[in-house]
């Protein structure tokens, strides 16, 4: 089920790629495991794609580098960090990581998530 469009920013909307990244990995994802408010950014300005909360903020500069397979991980990968609350009130933990990857996995995105950890391996 495609998220709805409250759930982009205009940010996302006004970059298709990134908005057409969205919504091939929300058809994927069960409708009960997206949280209720969840909203979902793309900046320049932003260092790196991080999750706080019930919020996903991509950064650009992250798909420059990316191609469309991992481009797709990353974005199963962050999405999975909201629906499993990794954002709220602590840092980010390897288990979380691996958390993050193993549900996105789960999804159908297992190729995009090695794809992405070629280039992004974690530390």
């Amino acid at each position: 089920m495609p998220y709805k469009e409250e759930y982009l920013d205009e940010s996302v909307i006004r970059n298709p790629e990134i908005s057409e990244l969205v919504l091939e990995v929300s058809e994927k994802v069960l409708e009960e495991e997206i949280p209720p408010r969840m909203i979902i950014y793309a900046s320049d300005g932003v260092n790196e794609s991080h999750v706080d909360e019930d919020r996903v903020y991509f950064s650009t500069r992250d798909f420059e580098k990316l191609d469309r397979t991992a481009g797709l991980g990353l974005v199963a990968h962050e999405i999975a960090h909201v629906c499993l609350k990794h954002g709220i009130n602590k840092e980010p933990k390897m288990a979380d990581e691996k958390e993050a990857d193993s549900l996105a996995t789960r999804w159908g995105f297992k190729e995009e998530i090695e794809k992405l950890r070629k280039e992004f391996p974690l530390k």
